[in-house]
């Protein structure tokens, strides 16, 4: 059989080309130190190598998500850390202005001190990151969210909760807003609340109130009026709501509990006058702020005689209950902030593990065992030499060189 010199050509040049492709993938891989360079090398693995490039990545972003909530919420609860000892050092200039001992002028000077931590917690509540948002203020970061209108407080921020995932099924929330941190909290003993009218001229004072069934509540609010006729002290209760008298002429026990409803009472001492009133009602939310101002502008009507000693200690009385409610609630969503800290260092343990089990599988998809890959080489390398010659050889022959 003769085969023609083109023919020899060919499968030479043929030859030639995939071993120079061979060698090619061999340099490549060494050069990348990857086995999978091209879905040609191996299209099964680069399948799973795009597969797990995949997880990889997402793996990553989680990662990132992680970092971010835990920064924005170490930043958040540092400003609540601050927010607390705020509220508690006004608690303790309430607790000073009580002090029977002190003068007119001391509980005016301690007021004054207390009206510098209101605005310390209002500077703190309108705190921005350092992107100039407001961290308080819910999806309406844009908008200062604690603003005063005719000395009341306002909060023009909204309850947005701004949600990180920190893995396919886990989700947190990095934000407290305002309103939940300093307005949304009922005054009183969060069901009910009492009070003195302002007007009241006696010495009494009424208790926190009894509430032995919550759930037997009308929601009514209630009044108790005190009369005084020849040395007798007696008392009427009234359904504030419905205007209903329930109680007329009662004889005033001091320190007994005045039914004054279903399953509600209250306790008032000392000595009431003609006319003292005193309210129970259903608690309302009470912004800590407001708290603070009411027992600040009480002092003031104290000093010029508007309220009696008596009615400086209600103040002292309701703004001290309504305040230790905020707190209670400041602390409330700081522990629930240290809860989700934790976890978010629970999902930055299992990230991590995650995170090395997709790249150890990913290696073994697409690294290179460098010592075969630099004997593949050389083989390669060594293959396409010796094709090489042997072509250069073959495309030397012709009829000449037998004649």
């Amino acid at each position: 059989m003769r085969i023609a010199t083109i023919t020899l050509a060919q499968v030479g040049a043929n030859g030639l080309s995939r071993s120079q492709s061979e060698l090619y993938r061999a340099q490549l891989q060494f050069a990348s130190g990857k086995r999978i360079n091209s879905a040609a090398d191996d299209p099964t693995g680069a399948v799973r190598a795009a597969e797990l490039t995949v997880q990889k990545d997402t793996t990553a972003q989680y990662a990132r998500n992680i970092g971010n909530a835990k920064n924005i919420m170490q930043f958040t609860d540092s400003v609540m850390s601050n927010i607390s000892d705020s509220v508690q050092g006004a608690r303790e200039s309430m607790l000073q202005i009580g002090n029977a001992a002190l003068s007119t002028s001391d509980r005016q000077q301690i007021a004054l001190a207390m009206r510098g931590k209101l605005d310390e917690l209002v500077n703190l509540a309108n705190t921005q990151d350092e992107s100039g948002r407001y961290i308080f203020a819910g999806y309406r970061d844009d908008t200062r969210p604690v603003q005063f209108s005719g000395g009341t407080a306002n909060y023009t921020g909204d309850n947005g909760e701004k949600q990180i995932d920190l893995s396919a099924s886990v989700t947190t929330t990095t934000n407290a807003s305002g309103a939940e941190l300093f307005f949304d909290v009922k005054g009183g003993n969060g069901v009910i609340e009492t009070s003195a009218a302002t007007t009241n001229t006696g010495a009494a004072k009424i208790d926190a109130g009894l509430v032995t069934n919550a759930t037997a509540l009308t929601g009514d609010s209630y009044s108790v009026k005190f009369s005084v006729t020849g040395g007798n002290t007696t008392y009427d209760v009234v359904d504030s709501t419905t205007g209903a008298n329930l109680v007329s002429g009662a004889a005033y026990v001091e320190g007994s509990q005045i039914p004054v409803g279903p399953a509600l009472s209250v306790s008032i001492k000392g000595t009431p006058l003609t006319g003292d009133t005193f309210s129970v009602a259903p608690a309302k939310t009470r912004d800590i702020f407001t708290t603070i101002r009411t027992v600040s502008d009480a002092v003031d009507a104290y000093a010029a005689g508007t309220i009696n000693n008596a009615g400086l200690s209600d103040a002292l009385r309701v703004g001290l209950a309504n305040l230790d409610r905020g707190f209670d609630r400041i602390e409330q969503v700081r522990n629930r902030f240290g809860n989700q800290l934790a976890e978010i260092d629970r999902q930055t343990d299992i990230g991590t593990l995650r995170a090395d089990d997709v790249k150890a599988r990913l290696s073994d998809v697409v690294d290179l065992d460098m010592a075969d890959a630099a004997t593949k080489l050389s083989q390669a390398q060594t293959g396409y030499d010796a094709l090489g010659k042997v072509v250069a050889s073959v495309s030397k022959q012709n009829l000449f060189n037998y004649i």
